[in-house]
């Protein structure tokens, strides 16, 4: 083969390297969508060793996998693992890119949200005050990115009890949310739920009642009962419920969502035992809404639906 071929050949297999990380990256991104974090785990890594290789350590697409990679193995709780990652990536992006680039902002937002998971909240709320500035400034006003950073600086604002604060975060990130991505989105039942567990902190329960209950009705449409989000906006239902006296409704559609989960389903037994201990502990008492199918097996033994 001639010099000119030979260095064709090169090229033309590292475009096909750099393609093959560019889809191992979007399975990643397609697994962690489903909640299937394990799976995106390895393909993200799969797609930063490559890029790593064909690219630099130091290119914008390797800093990309890295941040990947922190989102993920901050949704696997292994928030170290997440912060190592997130550090690398802002520090690339810093020097390739710039300071007042979105996607540094990015990084400086997932920094300061794993902070926060991390209980150490002053240094979330820097990290994600930097990141909002940046993107209002770069993105806009009304662009997902500047919801995402409200979002997250909402949250760090109610883990140190200003609430009124949180509040107003919150409510920004849902208006743009249902603005740009339309009311059906998951970032906008995210920013739903983020809402109404912010009046639950505020004793606002009724509201914070109403907000998760439309929460979940988007997430079982567009995600499923099954997806770890609407395994957790059922957990955060228990919470409010945990404290609520206007409960038979709220609670006898709880039972329909718990109906749902398949049998198999790891969440399902918890959710189970923490719905029991709220029925029982209910002052007053109700009548306990069934199970389906629980009045047919006490007349017909062994029959299953």
């Amino acid at each position: 083969m001639s010099e000119q071929g030979e260095q064709m050949h090169e090229q033309s297999g590292g475009t096909d390297q750099v393609l093959l990380a560019n889809l191992r990256d979007a399975l990643g991104s397609a697994h962690s969508a489903l909640g299937h974090y394990h799976e995106a785990l390895r393909y993200q890594q799969q797609a930063l060793d490559i890029r790593r290789k064909v690219l630099g350590e130091n290119h914008p697409d390797a800093a990309t996998s890295l941040s990947n990679l922190g989102a993920t193995y901050s949704e696997l709780g292994q928030h170290q693992e997440a912060l190592r990652c997130q550090e690398q990536a802002l520090e690339i992006r810093r020097e390739v890119l710039g300071e007042r680039h979105p996607d540094t902002a990015a990084s400086l937002s997932n920094l300061g949200a794993t902070y926060l998971r991390l209980g150490q909240l002053h240094e979330a709320l820097r990290y994600e005050q930097q990141a909002l500035s940046i993107e209002r400034e770069a993105l806009g006003e009304r662009h997902p990115s500047t919801a995402t950073s409200l979002s997250n600086l909402g949250a760090t604002y109610s883990e140190l009890g200003q609430h009124q604060e949180a509040l107003r975060c919150q409510e920004q990130a849902l208006d743009i949310r249902r603005e740009v991505l339309g009311e059906r989105h998951p970032d906008t039942a995210t920013s739903v739920i983020n809402l109404g567990m912010t009046y639950h902190d505020l004793g606002q329960l009724d509201e914070a009642l109403r907000l998760v209950d439309e929460a979940l009705d988007i997430q079982r449409e567009v995600l499923g009962i099954a997806h770890p989000d609407t395994v957790g906006t059922l957990h955060h239902l228990l919470t409010i419920l945990s404290k609520s006296r206007r409960i038979p409704e709220p609670m006898a559609r709880l039972r329909e969502y718990l109906d749902e989960l398949p049998f198999n389903h790891p969440a399902r037994q918890q959710l189970e035992v923490r719905y029991k201990e709220l029925l029982a502990e209910q002052v007053g008492g109700f009548r306990q809404p069934q199970a389906k199918g629980q009045a047919q097996q006490k007349k017909k033994k062994g029959k299953r639906r």
